[in-house]
């Protein structure tokens, strides 16, 4: 099943984010930097992971050119943020 490139890149981009913030509250729970379990969440969820997660042969979070370009803003928004 193939969905519109923009339609996929919502889709993941909800996805990577709701898991980024559910490992950032476990963290938290631990005393632990959030920021490690947004961290996790990328490294779980990514299509680079050496076993990423996968549907029918495709990954679970496919990078096209629309995730790469949010992330790339939110990794220069996400400090500033935090730190306010």
């Amino acid at each position: 099943m193939h969905f519109d490139p923009i339609m996929r890149a919502i889709v993941d981009i909800s996805m990577l984010v709701v898991f980024a913030k559910i490992l950032a509250g476990m963290m938290k729970r631990f005393d632990m930097p959030e920021v490690l379990g947004e961290l996790f969440a990328g490294m779980i969820l990514g299509p680079f992971a050496p076993r990423s997660l996968q549907i029918s042969g495709e990954p679970l979070v496919a990078f096209n050119e629309h995730v790469l370009a949010f992330a790339e803003v939110w990794a220069i928004l996400e400090p500033i943020r935090k730190t306010a």
